[in-house]
């Protein structure tokens, strides 16, 4: 039995398989799929699935879950980006106290998406923070990551005792020109 029509605009995330997974037409589960909104860009709408994935990935690697993010610290960085936004939303759904850094435009849609802490990420450094963190995440922009403020203030959250959580491939390389 199917909640779908054929032909019916739907969207989601079809686990990788030898079977065509990024075709014009794809057989997939109706578990797999969501109904599309009649006005929504499928194309908009296909980033989505691979956008929360990239993000779940990054949180758990930071070693968040549902069952253990209540009143955890959280710094996100590029918290205004997509991959941020819908960290914000999880995180603060689990209960997590969220820092959110980001350009000041987008200061108070963090706030919306469920920051409980925002600092504009071009007056306030990393260093200048004075506390720790139980994780971070970094979405952030390569340009934002590889600045020498970022580098410098990663080695010195270290040195603060918190355990640093990765966000993002960025996370590792800037980690690799700290030592």
């Amino acid at each position: 039995m199917s909640t779908f029509k054929p032909g019916e605009r739907v969207y989601g995330l079809k686990p990788t398989s030898a079977h065509g997974t990024h075709a014009k037409q794809v057989l997939v589960k109706a578990a797999h799929v969501l109904p599309a909104p009649a006005s929504g860009d499928l194309q908009a709408l296909a980033a989505i699935p691979y956008s929360f994935v990239t993000m779940w990935l990054a949180v758990r690697g930071a070693g968040l879950t549902r069952h253990n993010a209540a009143g955890k610290r959280v710094l996100v960085h590029g918290a205004a980006g997509g991959l941020g936004t819908l960290a914000l939303q999880m995180l603060s759904a689990w209960d997590a106290n969220i820092t959110a850094i980001a350009r000041p435009e987008r200061l108070a849609g963090c706030l919306h998406a469920g920051a409980t802490e925002v600092l504009d990420g071009n007056k306030q450094p990393f260093a200048s923070l004075g506390r720790t963190f139980d994780a971070t995440l970094n979405f952030a922009t390569w340009d934002d990551d590889l600045a020498p403020r970022l580098v410098t203030s990663r080695a010195a959250s270290c040195n603060h005792g918190g355990p640093i959580g990765t966000g993002s491939f960025a996370d590792l390389r800037s980690a690799r020109m700290t030592q």
